[in-house]
């Protein structure tokens, strides 16, 4: 049985709404007044001119982060790397309590192996379970932009450090002079070599652009805005590295990193291009040294 009688569509353009519905009509479904709830997690793709990139596809920074996640994030991360460094040296220790240098190198890049994989990849993984983890920090098939934005970062931060080295040269402090984590006296062993380059090489450029850029960026920026994701995740980055001399040009090169992955919107800008700086750095290192 009808509810009333039907009446004509109302003319094209005609946008008031009626004073009263007929007994069953519907609306359309209506958001709620905080309508970004709805869309904070769905990661949906944006432009360059809304943060996202040049990738397609790729998420503006902080767009599917949620506001707690940068201190979920920062305490699980913290307390992997402590508890994982802690079973490590306990267990070097016990194993070889009178350690050579490359006894050292063995059992540092071991843990350094681990520590990345727990603290900096699964720890971020798992407070971004359920929302396409993968996507949010930027991990896309690489792309010749991408890659462009990587040569660009390497560039820059190769010649922010020989500025910085320039200026500590002239002004003759020695405890601003960054030292390198593989710096040592002795020649080295095969095996330390080639662990220690499996950690430098292969672990740190993924592990810390997944930590440093693609999570940290992205989870600051979504509570206090992108500018300040890239200046803390580089301070963070920076001061990771323990060492008073690196503090300054790291945080240079963290920042460098940091806008090659938001001008880009893919992490490979900022792999590739750790990836090649570690590799230099590696190559020089063990020239210097020697392998027995």
């Amino acid at each position: 049985m009808s509810d009333g009688p039907l009446l004509p569509p109302p003319p094209r353009g005609y946008e008031s709404r009626p004073a009263s519905r007929p007994v069953g009509a519907t609306d359309s479904p209506r958001l709620p007044d905080d309508w970004s709830s709805l869309t904070a997690d769905a990661g949906a793709p944006l432009g360059p001119d809304a943060g996202g990139g040049t990738d397609a596809g790729a998420p503006a920074r902080g767009h599917g982060f949620r506001p707690n996640d940068i201190f979920l994030g920062l305490g699980l991360s913290a307390a992997a790397f402590f508890i994982t460094f802690g079973i490590g040296i306990g267990i070097f220790e016990a194993i070889e309590p009178d350690p050579t240098e490359n006894d050292d190198f063995v059992a540092i890049a071991i843990i350094v192996v681990f520590v990345d994989l727990f603290a900096l990849i699964l720890a971020p993984f798992f407070v971004l379970r359920g929302r396409d983890a993968a996507r949010l920090v930027g991990l896309r098939a690489p792309t010749i932009p991408a890659l462009g934005w990587g040569l660009a970062a390497l560039i820059a931060s190769w010649i922010s450090l020989a500025v910085y080295q320039v200026i500590i040269d002239a002004i003759d402090v020695e405890a601003l002079e960054p030292v390198s984590a593989i710096d040592g006296d002795d020649e080295f062993t095969v095996l330390a070599a080639v662990l220690t380059g499996v950690a430098v090489m292969v672990m740190a450029p993924i592990s810390e652009e997944i930590f440093h850029r693609g999570f940290l960026v992205g989870a600051i920026a979504r509570r206090f805005g992108v500018v300040v994701g890239v200046v803390v995740s580089a301070a963070i980055f920076s001061a990771l590295h323990f060492d008073v001399g690196s503090l300054i040009p790291f945080f240079l090169v963290g920042v460098i990193f940091a806008v090659a992955y938001v001008k880009s919107g893919n992490l490979w800008a900022s792999i590739s291009a750790h990836f090649v700086f570690n590799l230099v750095a590696f190559i020089v290192t063990v020239t210097d040294r020697g392998i027995v």
